[in-house]
């Protein structure tokens, strides 16, 4: 006996999902890791953070050749074996962790990741994901410190921006034009 020939089946889809609409995509994140807002108007801060970054470990290495020159010289000084010297040597290298903690934590923070314009204030994103929120753009005062042109630190120019609000002024790094061509 032959086999039958297959047959098409039908399987029906409950009507609930017959009237259900396509599903669409998620929005994607943006380069600062988050979702877009309706209102807000984003930029991601990547020519500054990259010097940010170079900075820090810039700073990290010039410290850590400072504290194994010295090392070297207190271990090589007449009496330099002796139990002193070592704890000299730890207590040294406490102090340059610490310093080296810090000088990171300031040059890190100098470069917010991303600048955020809403209609009623500009929102500065840390690199940790802090936020320091500031009026609206014409009510805080913004000038150019200084301009960094493109080079080892950064493959971009970076531009020094003092902020001011309510009597305080902050520096950051900011991409060049951040605050001059690309604000709302």
């Amino acid at each position: 006996m032959a086999d039958p020939a297959p047959r098409r089946v039908r399987l029906a889809r409950p009507p609930a999902l017959a009237n259900e609409p396509p599903t669409t995509p998620a929005p994607a994140e943006d380069d600062a890791g988050s979702l877009p807002l309706p209102g807000v108007r984003r930029v991601v801060n990547r020519a500054a953070t990259q010097r940010a970054r170079r900075l820090a470990l810039l700073y990290l290495a010039v410290l850590a050749a400072l504290y194994l020159g010295l090392a070297v010289l207190a271990r090589s000084s007449h009496g330099g074996g002796t139990a002193g010297t070592s704890q000299d040597l730890e207590l040294f290298g406490a102090v340059a962790f610490a310093f080296a903690l810090v000088g990171v934590f300031l040059a890190l923070l100098s470069a917010p990741a991303s600048v955020e314009w809403t209609p009623t204030a500009t929102v500065l994103v840390s690199v940790l994901g802090t936020r320091r929120v500031y009026p609206a753009l014409p009510g805080i005062s913004v000038r150019i410190a200084r301009r960094f042109p493109p080079g080892v630190l950064s493959s971009e120019p970076v531009e020094s921006v003092e902020i001011g609000a309510r009597g305080v002024r902050r520096t950051y790094l900011f991409d060049a034009g951040v605050f001059t061509d690309t604000h709302p």
